[in-house]
């Protein structure tokens, strides 16, 4: 990993200055969408060993949710799953435009030079 991010970091100056921004851009927003992930994971794993254990659903700063609200609870952490996964896709389709671009604008660069 530790020679990823340093190729990495050498490589980034050579980019154009909008590459640059955007491709931190992409690393932050991918990151926020990876904890996204985690976070709705863990709830529906908290969520589904208290019901087959027939308890109350106990989530971190909600506190416990009675149990007639189980199904309403698992509709919101699927409705999560799925917004992420939507925002994924749509970062990932404008990610393969932009990068498209770049490498254009590179590959003109070296055709010049």
């Amino acid at each position: 990993m530790k020679l990823v991010i340093s190729t990495f970091l050498r490589l980034t100056p050579l980019l154009p200055q909008k590459a640059q921004r955007y491709i931190w851009s992409y690393i932050v927003v991918t990151s926020i969408l990876a904890l996204l992930d985690i976070a709705t994971l863990g709830l529906l794993a908290v969520a589904l060993t208290a019901m087959i254990g027939g308890h109350k659903i106990s989530v971190p700063l909600l506190g416990a949710i009675p149990n007639k609200y189980d199904l309403l609870f698992l509709a919101v952490v699927s409705l999560f799953i799925v917004l992420k996964s939507v925002i994924a896709v749509l970062v990932q389709w404008v990610a393969t435009r932009r990068f498209g671009q770049y490498e254009l604008g590179i590959g003109d660069q070296l055709f010049m030079a």
